[in-house]
C-alpha cells in the first residue's frame, strides 16, 4: 500500500515539474519575425537569431504575464512527434531563480521543454500580443 502512495506522490511531483509549475514568471521576451515570411527551409529555434532580421519586445505587465501563463499548455500534445516547427518566434520566460524557459513558436504549434503542443488559439494569442505592441507586425495569411 505504501508503494502505491509513494508512486502516486512521485508521479504528481513529476507532472508538476514537467508541465511548467515552476517559479512565477517575472518577464517575457519575444523575438519574432513576420509570420507571413516564406522560407526555403524550416527555421530551427536553436538558430532563430541567425535566420534573419528579427524584432524583440519585452512584457513586464503582471496582468499580461498572468494571462499568458493561463493560456500555456492548453493545446493538444503531439505525442507522435511528427510536427517539425518552422519557428516564427522565440519566447523566453524569465524567472527570479534564473531558470528560464524557451518557447519556440511556429504558425500551428509551439515547443516548450521538448514538448510540442499544437494550439492555434495560443498562436493567435501570441500574434495579437505582438500586434498590440508592434502595429506593423504582419501575421495573417
Amino acid at each position: 500500500m505504501t508503494k502505491i502512495i509513494y508512486t502516486i506522490i512521485i508521479t504528481l511531483c513529476y507532472n508538476c515539474l514537467a508541465f511548467g509549475q515552476k517559479e512565477e514568471i517575472q518577464k517575457i521576451q519575444i523575438k519574432y519575425i513576420d509570420f507571413t515570411t516564406l522560407t526555403d527551409s524550416k527555421i530551427c529555434c536553436d538558430n532563430f537569431e541567425l535566420a534573419g532580421d528579427y524584432k524583440k519586445i519585452t512584457i513586464t505587465n503582471r496582468k499580461k504575464i498572468t494571462n499568458f501563463e493561463k493560456k500555456l499548455y492548453c493545446g493538444v500534445k503531439d505525442t507522435l512527434r511528427n510536427y517539425i516547427l518552422d519557428s516564427r518566434a522565440k519566447i523566453i520566460l524569465y524567472r527570479k531563480s534564473n531558470y528560464n524557459d524557451t518557447i519556440c513558436v511556429s504558425r500551428y504549434g509551439y515547443c516548450i521543454n521538448d514538448l510540442v503542443i499544437r494550439d492555434e488559439k495560443f498562436i493567435n494569442y501570441i500574434e495579437m500580443l505582438i500586434k498590440g505592441i508592434d502595429k506593423n507586425f504582419s501575421y495573417e495569411y
